[in-house]
């Protein structure tokens, strides 16, 4: 069960580190490894717990939980409304006493109580004002104080929330009972689990080759490479989500230091894969892409290349050979989990 994050521009980044030891050295005119296979790597078991499923199933029917504007009634505990809202204390507005066009659900505290309670009732076009007294324990500047807001609500959305039943599974789910829904559910989040904690094993492994590698000379055409590919995807990110790298709260130094480590990175998986006679050929780029453009948004092959380049596309398909040797020629620990509640959209895509 994929599913799509926020930060899905960058997964070439992420998929591309390289690091570890081995059982001989290896040394080219760029770089000397130590030992990069044999790394003691610790990976949790890969269970999926009751709780775990009882939270995917909730935001399951969250997801598929419908709105209905009302026209018919006034507020109600539980609606969604529109407001406007303008606050004074002593006739006067102060700082962050005002808001347009803000969503509100009613009761769930968001709010001050006496604020919420005082939009209950009112009707969609309706103005009203409302006296709250901030608690003494509030900040400073308003501890204490009355304030009158006045309000306009625009609109007033019930939520719908289905019941979670055979009939809402078959509808819904593309399954005939919750029982075989659940069992598909938990076997998907196990797999998910699973390609997760191999792929935070592997990050581990090719973290400690880069770190104990040592580099003799950094070729500038590679530099330039994976500057140019950095430029480009940060170019598509900014595009894709709206906000600057700055935005994201990426400096200047933060993306150097990204550059330098997709540089060290493919210097080190070059020097492994030439003395294990790991080979990346057109047609698994080819593969690749296939497989990963439409879920990353692209609408065809060269989009995709466009952004990462060939010389991305050729690392990223590298990085996931290389990961499977490593981890296969790793000495793994295995541990009880401790992911209590872990992003598993996120740490086990590419």
């Amino acid at each position: 069960m994929k599913r799509k994050t926020k930060m899905v521009a960058i997964f070439l980044t992420a998929a591309l580190a390289v690091t570890g030891c081995g059982s001989k050295t290896v040394e080219n005119d760029y770089v000397k490894l130590g030992e990069y296979k044999g790394i003691e790597v610790e990976m949790e078991k890969a269970e999926v717990s009751d709780q775990e499923l009882e939270d995917e199933i909730a935001f399951q029917i969250e997801i598929s939980t419908q709105s209905r504007e009302i026209t018919d009634r006034p507020a109600k505990i539980g609606d969604t409304v529109q407001i406007d809202f303008e606050g004074t204390i002593d006739g006067k507005e102060f700082e962050g006493g005002s808001g347009y066009g803000y969503s509100v659900v009613l009761g769930d505290g968001m709010f001050l109580e006496d604020f919420e309670k005082g939009i209950v009732g009112m009707k969609t076009g309706e103005e009203k004002d409302i006296e709250v007294i901030f608690p003494e324990d509030y900040e400073e500047s308003l501890a204490g104080k009355k304030a009158v807001y006045h309000i306009t609500l625009h609109s007033i959305q019930e939520v719908d929330v289905p019941e979670y039943t055979d009939e809402f599974v078959a509808e819904n789910m593309g399954h005939e009972t919750r029982k075989e829904f659940e069992e598909q559910l938990r076997k998907e989040m196990q797999e998910m689990k699973e390609e997760t904690i191999k792929s935070l094993a592997i990050e581990e492994i090719f973290q400690k080759i880069i770190s104990e590698a040592e580099f003799k000379e950094i070729p500038e055409e590679v530099y330039e490479s994976c500057k140019a590919e950095k430029e480009r995807q940060n170019a598509y990110e900014e595009e894709l989500f709206g906000m600057t790298q700055e935005d994201m709260g990426l400096t200047e130094e933060d993306i150097e230091a990204d550059i330098d480590y997709m540089v060290k990175e493919r210097i080190v998986m070059e020097a492994i894969a030439e003395e294990e006679e790991i080979e990346v050929t057109e047609e698994d780029c080819d593969a690749y892409i296939a497989y990963n453009m439409d879920y990353y948004g692209f609408n065809t092959a060269d989009e995709m290349e466009k952004v990462y380049g060939s010389d991305g596309i050729h690392a990223a398909v590298l990085k996931e050979k290389l990961g499977d040797f490593l981890l296969e020629n790793a000495n793994k620990k295995e541990i009880d989990p401790k992911m209590e509640d872990a992003d598993l959209a996120t740490a086990g895509e590419l």
